[in-house]
């Protein structure tokens, strides 16, 4: 029998296996696909943390700043690359070359250096797809006037093909080429050559360079501290390699720990006795069995991401059969106005045991994490990330 059985492999699911295993547990997570991280920015946003813990119901409502302190500092023991301090604001690059405030972020995504810099150059990877150089320059002139802003066209061997045939490259596809041999030796003269054509500049010239992903890949980090450049990545649209590079450094940490991994795994229907789960069928690999545990996260996500079902006539969470908070009325008029099917999700206590509609506890050795909670709206709330990583945290605790 196991110690913990984990439904969701995105980020809360993966925090909660690796908090669990670092505890001495024998845990094992199912997932269907890689979840929505690997279409995330890899960003921890935690909102107005204070005010969002007096709504109603909200993750932060149940979580006290300790505990969130306490998440924050076992992620940055995991992801030792990530910067950031609990009530300071980091600034980043969206996709189009403006600046937003964000909470927690891989190091080389900081645009803090830009806002010191006296020139700015814009490297443009040809070909890559969803980004507008021109437009990404005139925001950044906009944003940072102090800096002279300049324009410097990408273009390697590795793609001829593409290019050629005027077929978009994604960023994942540059972010992989760069972390190969080949990628870096390249790399390495492309950014010697850049950097000496901005000699002479006062403080030198920062280097803004999307589709790197340089964070996650010591053969890069090596290469720009012996470079002595300094680099900044935007984020960028869907898929997002920094996204994707988180899902596989954590998906690794998890597996190094001992945690048994199931992907394309589809938890179905649990085995229900007295309040308690007693084991949860696993369909994969054409098979279906039946797997039985102590205790068990649903980390399965919310309405987007297939963890809560809406047909016709019924709205349902598909393992457990958790009782489902629903608005009223689903929608606002306002296009973009919040929405308030958003917050549809499983009500919890301060344990993160599902409740029923009487707030009494619905399954006692469950506990749910991340975008299958109720109460909260990850885009409007902008917290997306801190929720998953502190309720992840707390829920990997209980097993």
């Amino acid at each position: 029998m196991w110690d913990g059985i984990i439904v969701g492999g995105g980020l809360a699911g993966l925090v909660a296996g690796i908090t669990a295993l670092e505890r001495g547990k024998k845990v094992i997570l199912a997932a269907e696909g890689a979840g929505s991280l690997s279409y995330a920015s890899g960003i921890l946003d935690f909102g107005d943390f204070a005010a969002l813990r007096d709504h109603l119901g909200h993750p932060f409502s149940l979580i006290s700043e300790a505990q969130a302190l306490e998440s924050l500092s076992k992620w940055q023991e995991i992801c030792s690359f990530y910067q950031g301090s609990w009530g300071r604001a980091e600034s980043v690059l969206t996709p189009l070359g403006e600046i937003r405030t964000a909470g927690y972020v891989p190091h080389r995504l900081s645009a803090q250096p830009l806002h010191k810099a006296r020139r700015i150059i814009l490297i443009a990877p040809n070909g890559l797809k969803d980004f507008f150089p021109e437009l990404f320059a005139s925001n950044l002139a906009a944003n940072f006037p102090k800096a002279k802003v300049t324009l410097k066209p990408l273009q390697v061997e590795q793609f001829a093909a593409q290019y050629r045939l005027g077929k978009s490259i994604l960023a994942p596809d540059y972010a992989r080429y760069w972390s190969s041999q080949e990628g870096a030796d390249y790399l390495r003269g492309f950014i010697q050559e850049t950097i000496q054509e901005s000699a002479g500049t006062d403080e030198g010239a920062v280097l803004v360079f999307p589709g790197l992903s340089a964070s996650f890949e010591p053969i890069l980090q090596e290469l720009l501290a012996a470079l002595g450049s300094t680099v900044v990545e935007p984020t960028l649209f869907p898929p997002s390699p920094t996204g994707m590079d988180l899902y596989q450094f954590l998906r690794k940490k998890f597996k190094d720990l001992g945690g048994e991994l199931i992907i394309n795994g589809k938890a179905k229907a649990a085995v229900i006795e007295d309040g308690y789960c007693q084991s949860i069928a696993i369909h994969s690999m054409g098979e279906t069995f039946q797997l039985k545990a102590k205790s068990f996260v649903l980390a399965s996500g919310g309405l987007f991401g297939g963890g809560i079902l809406v047909g016709p006539q019924t709205i349902r969470e598909q393992v457990f059969d958790c009782p489902i908070f629903t608005p009223e009325p689903w929608t606002a008029e306002g296009f973009l106005e919040p929405q308030p099917y958003a917050q549809m999700g499983i009500e919890v206590n301060k344990e993160l045991q599902p409740l029923k509609r009487d707030g009494q506890i619905y399954l006692h050795n469950v506990f749910v994490c991340g975008r299958s909670l109720a109460h909260w709206d990850p885009w409007a709330d902008y917290c997306g990330g801190g929720v998953a990583l502190t309720t992840g945290y707390l829920a990997g605790s209980k097993l």
